[in-house]
């Protein structure tokens, strides 16, 4: 997709109707049935999806035959989600359709040797410290115990959660910029402030922690400090693991954290809270979500001999451990909301722990 935040380009919407669905749908759906050809999709009492050639792009409908659209109106009836929403869902995970426009060159395979690069660390670490400790609520404690880890460090203008080769000289193959202000187009649509560094790899987690035998799994790396730091509180030093989204497994396959999941006491997935503008939208994300979850959970189980993880949730009042985790602080007097952004006082209105 195209990199300027303020303009969806046309070739990016062209792009995402042309590729095939299936992938997609078999994230949501477990009956899916795709023709020999490829161009005709079926979801047995949900949808059928059928390749236009003359038009260049999928077409679906319900399975009565009413109309859903082309593929970004069918990822939105599926996940509630908005427009960007959709198209970087196809475009970025799904592959297209070998005869669609054949005189596009396909994308080149990943290179297994790239890494990414991380820009230089920053000369003083207040302002990256200030944005999790203050701005953040993370407790200087846990930030320090993730830096020793080699978890995460402090560049110029935000903070890198790092993911390691811990086979291979704790090479670092995956790192994710949280920028102190907003400058990358988020999932809604809207400028935000996490971006995955190039050839950033997935497979390859950020754990922080201690003991192996008690797993945390979590999103991202401010929720996975957050986490710790509760933990930590409690007198707990689980391991705490990144997935690097809600529905990815591709650190499942990564062979020393398969050990570790598979030979731990516990497991344990925390998930998020869904918010949207309205309720019936919520619902219907939430329940996206969480069947993303599910599907986690079922492959963990395979992995652990049929044992499933559980699958936690902040309170209500709380998008994710992160917000759950500055509400505690403040509540415990730690820091202040004086301090905080609007977040900080809105979430410790409501807490209820």
């Amino acid at each position: 997709m195209q990199d300027n935040p303020n303009r969806l380009s046309s070739d990016d919407i062209a792009e995402a109707k042309r590729v095939s669905p299936a992938e997609f749908l078999k994230m949501h759906f477990s009956n899916v049935r795709v023709s020999r050809n490829g161009r005709n999709i079926s979801v047995k009492g949900h949808f059928r999806s059928d390749y236009k050639p003359g038009l260049g792009l999928w077409l679906s409908c319900d399975w009565g035959g009413g109309p859903v659209g082309d593929n970004i109106q069918l990822v939105q009836s599926v996940t509630g989600g908005t427009f960007l929403d959709a198209i970087e869902t196809l475009v970025g995970n799904l592959v297209t359709t070998p005869s669609a426009r054949p005189e596009v060159d396909p994308p080149p395979a990943p290179d297994d040797n790239a890494r990414p690069v991380i820009p230089s660390d920053a000369r003083s670490p207040k302002q990256g410290m200030d944005y999790l400790t203050r701005t953040r609520g993370v407790s200087e404690a846990a930030v320090e115990f993730a830096r020793r880890q080699g978890a995460l460090r402090f560049i110029t203008d935000g903070v890198v959660f790092l993911g390691r080769d811990w086979m291979n000289s704790r090479e670092v193959r995956y790192a994710a910029v949280r920028y102190f202000k907003d400058r990358v187009l988020n999932r809604d649509g809207d400028i935000g402030n996490k971006k995955d560094l190039p050839h950033s790899s997935k497979s390859f987690p950020m754990m922080i922690g201690g003991e192996d035998n008690d797993v945390l799994l979590v999103e991202g790396g401010l929720n996975a400090l957050a986490l710790l730091d509760m933990m930590l509180a409690l007198g707990r030093c689980p391991l705490v693991m990144t997935t690097g989204g809600v529905g990815i497994t591709s650190y499942l396959e990564t062979p020393h954290v398969r050990d570790v999941i598979s030979n731990a006491s516990q497991v344990i997935i925390y998930g998020e809270n869904e918010r949207a503008a309205t309720e019936e939208l919520r619902q219907k994300k939430q329940m996206a979500t969480d069947e993303n979850r599910k599907r986690v959970a079922l492959r963990i189980a395979e992995l652990r001999s049929g044992e499933p993880p559980r699958i936690v949730f902040p309170p209500e009042a709380y998008d994710d451990a992160a917000s759950q985790n500055l509400a505690r602080r403040i509540s415990l007097g730690e820091i202040h909301p004086a301090e905080q952004p609007d977040i900080a006082e809105e979430r410790a209105s409501h807490l209820k722990m």
